[in-house]
């Protein structure tokens, strides 16, 4: 659909934060959104406050499946989602006010496939700022994908705004506790401009993140897909890729 931003939010046993997380959602000024919310087998009540919103707001689409993981949870999110612009939310995340706005502006202005967001990690005694004292910039895809060995805030899923197309057949590996960067290079790799800002976007509990703005997307996206398997990604302590392996 165009112009519509689907969002995906894996959901599983976060009752707790759900409600401020699609709170800050559907309050979001920018009101063409597809959320699509996946409960992944809660055994809490999120699957009951996930119908609970959707029966207050027709913008909602509601997955309830088996637990699967949540590669399974996004996979179906992506299955079902039909909007010409992507996002991810984790359930206990939170939208600053006016961040898909602020992105989708942003993507449009530089003509750019992919926008990246600075963030937050939000802890109980201190907050952590990444990526927002950058300059705004934007580059082309293959020059951030290059990022990616070096910069483990390139492979995050949930700081960026898409477009739906780059992922056209694309999925989710099932079967690892992390997931976004096997999925997140894929895009980049068919991507031919990335742009980023400094605009506060979401915030993550429970040492997590916060997010904020940047944009970044590559060029000759093609070529890359013949050329680069990513089989193994492993960070050190500084959350730096220390293992690239492909052909």
């Amino acid at each position: 659909m165009k112009d519509v931003i689907s969002v995906i939010v894996p959901v599983y046993n976060v009752a707790a934060y759900l409600p401020e997380c699609l709170d800050s959602i559907l309050s979001q000024d920018y009101d063409k959104l597809e959320v699509i919310l996946i409960d992944d087998g809660s055994t809490d009540d999120s699957g009951a406050i996930c119908d609970a919103y959707a029966r207050r707001d027709g913008r909602i689409r509601v997955i309830h499946q088996k637990n699967g993981g949540a590669a399974a949870a996004k996979n179906a999110g992506l299955r079902a989602a039909t909007g010409e612009y992507l996002s991810f939310a984790d359930s206990d995340d939170f939208l600053e006010p006016g961040a898909y706005a602020y992105m989708l502006a942003l993507l449009k202005e530089n003509d750019a496939d992919i926008v990246r967001c600075a963030f937050q990690n939000r802890f109980r005694t201190r907050t952590e700022q990444w990526l927002a004292g950058e300059d705004r910039c934007v580059m082309e895809g293959k020059a951030f994908l290059v990022r990616f060995t070096t910069d483990w805030t390139c492979g995050l899923l949930w700081n960026k705004l898409y477009k739906r197309a780059l992922f056209d057949g694309i999925f989710f590996e099932e079967g690892h506790k992390i997931d976004d960067e096997y999925f997140t290079y894929q895009g980049v790799i068919l991507t031919p401009v990335v742009g980023w800002t400094t605009h506060h976007a979401i915030v993550e509990y429970k040492g997590k993140w916060y997010l904020f703005h940047h944009d970044c997307v590559p060029s000759n996206g093609k070529t890359w897909l013949r050329s680069l398997k990513v089989c193994e990604l492993e960070y050190d302590a500084n959350g730096r890729i220390i293992t690239i392996e492909g052909q």
